[in-house]
């Protein structure tokens, strides 16, 4: 990364001269991330001011308010309170500057490796990896970055975990330069409705955008499910976008093209009429379900051929027919792609199948909508031969209206429910629960604590049955309060499964676990 200066990051702005040669680390938002000589854009409140300082900022940025009687004006100001001499710049319409300061600090983006960004409320984290995967297996590609819930890196390294799915715009340019210094030849990245909305992927070089589906999700934010799709359509009407690969099926397919002016559009789908195989259409037909995964035939423009993928359901149909396009729209032979799938390793807590049981199934996914739960609970009924267990709950300070939605769809597909927490965060669990439960028509099991539901499911389950436990997947830990506590599905379930004699060759599959962490 380039050295600069406070005087060169604030042009045209006059700085004095005990100031205007301050060296720049990185920029940042968050104050917690604060290391010895970054800048601190402060755009959430005076309050994180001084614990940034103290972590070593060499600056302080802030919006300049403007008053009923005057513009905001930029200014510099001190803290008397603090005794480092740290400047407070205030700047006007900071917000608006992210864009500017980040490609002044980190780069242009045309300098940037490409990026496939991918769009959808569910399957994102998903194709992130299986785009990454098909590029290296193919050899179209020597080195693939990821930007998602998983993290953010160089695929088969280990990811730097932001918290989120998409990263505010200065991580996102920090980590593209830090890609092309790594020589990077090209990015896959989930583009959430949040980034999306809050410009946090603004100019950067996204070539290939792809969408998956659109339920209901984020209504917390979004209010109307209207709302929701017009933040997602942003992604392929962006001018950096050539190609735009769209789930045929999903009612909102056409939405997402409306301001599309000049990308191509590549169409992925399940072969339900005739009309739709043509030149711009990759699309799936003869499905077969078995115990050690699904095949298919894949129909493209660049040819036939029989797949044979490791993952259950139709939803993962879906999920290799968009990482087919994106992997040949970025220089992929189509054979040696479509031979690939058969060795991808499945993503952490995504239909992550611990594999260790001698008599029962435990599968891990991060469903946490009603879709994702319904295609989620479809694809294990295909494949499971004793009774269908679902242990699940709803987030706190969330979207509501799902609560009951989840709770229907697991009374209608899975033969025995438990209710517990997933992120209570300030809700009362018990209060949760209720909400969940009023969609369940029959009698559910109850149990608050997660851990003690997992573990009746898992206690409880006949041989040959299948315990699916949904919505955390790949998470780490459980947020009670404002308090993140220790919690990993898998890792509990593990526990659980040992302590009732249940486990077979568990060092075999504590390799394949790190593996799959290592891989993201």
């Amino acid at each position: 990364m380039k050295d600069m200066i406070l005087a060169t990051l604030l042009e045209p702005h006059q700085l004095p001269e005990a100031i205007a040669n301050l060296a720049v680390g990185d920029l940042r938002l968050d104050s917690r991330l604060i290391a010895s000589g970054d800048v601190f854009i402060c755009l959430g409140g005076d309050d994180f001011i001084e614990a940034a300082i103290r972590a070593g900022a060499h600056a302080i940025l802030c919006h300049a308010q403007a008053s009923d009687t005057r513009q905001a004006k930029f200014s510099i100001t001190y803290r008397d309170a603090i005794p480092q001499a740290v400047p407070i710049i205030y700047v006007p319409d900071l917000a608006q500057q992210l864009q500017t300061l980040a490609q002044l600090r980190y780069g242009r983006s045309c300098t940037f490796p490409p990026i496939v960004g991918v769009t959808g409320t569910n399957g994102k984290s998903t194709l992130v990896s299986l785009v990454a995967q098909l590029l290296l297996a193919a050899k179209s590609h020597n080195q693939v970055a990821t930007i998602g819930t998983l993290g953010v890196g160089v695929y088969g390294e280990k990811p730097f975990l932001t918290g989120m799915t998409t990263p505010d715009i200065l991580t996102n340019y920090k980590a593209m330069a830090s890609f092309k210094e790594t020589q990077v030849s090209v990015v896959t990245m989930e583009v959430s409705s949040h980034g999306l909305d809050q410009q946090r992927v603004a100019g950067l070089p996204i070539k290939t955008a792809i969408f998956t589906n659109l339920s209901q999700d984020h209504l917390d934010y979004h209010k109307t499910l209207e709302a929701y799709a017009e933040a997602k359509k942003r992604l392929f009407a962006m001018p950096s976008v050539t190609t735009c690969i769209i789930n045929a099926d999903d009612p909102f397919a056409q939405t997402m093209l409306t301001d599309v002016k000049h990308a191509h559009v590549l169409f992925y789908g399940l072969k339900n009429d005739q009309k739709r195989v043509n030149t711009n259409s990759v699309m799936a037909e003869n499905i077969q379900a078995s115990p050690t995964g699904t095949s298919f035939d894949v129909v493209s423009p660049w040819g036939s051929a029989t797949v044979h993928s490791p993952f259950y359901g139709e939803f993962n149909v879906y999920n290799c027919l968009a990482a087919i396009c994106a992997a040949v729209v970025e220089g992929a032979d189509f054979k040696r792609v479509v031979a690939a799938i058969t060795h991808l390793e499945p993503v952490l807590g995504r239909m992550q199948p611990l594999a260790m049981s001698e008599q029962i199934q435990v599968v891990i996914d991060y469903a946490h909508t009603p879709d994702a739960l319904k295609q989620t609970l479809l694809a294990l009924r295909a494949h499971a031969t004793g009774r269908l267990w679902v242990v699940f709950g709803c987030g706190g300070d969330r979207d509501k209206r799902k609560r009951a939605q989840m709770g229907a769809v697991a009374q209608e597909l899975a033969d025995e429910i438990v209710l517990t927490s997933d992120n209570p965060r300030s809700e009362d669990p018990n209060s949760i629960l209720a909400d969940i439960a009023k969609g369940c028509e029959r009698e559910a099991h109850i149990i608050a604590d997660r851990k003690e539901a997992i573990e009746y499911a898992l206690g409880h389950a006949q041989v040959s049955d299948c315990v699916l436990i949904a919505g955390k997947g790949h998470e780490q830990f459980q947020i009670i309060g404002n308090i993140k506590k220790p919690f990993s599905d898998a890792d509990v379930a593990t526990r659980i499964l040992a302590s009732l004699g249940r486990l077979k060759n568990m060092e075999d599959n504590k390799a394949k676990v790190n593996k799959k962490v290592g891989a993201l």
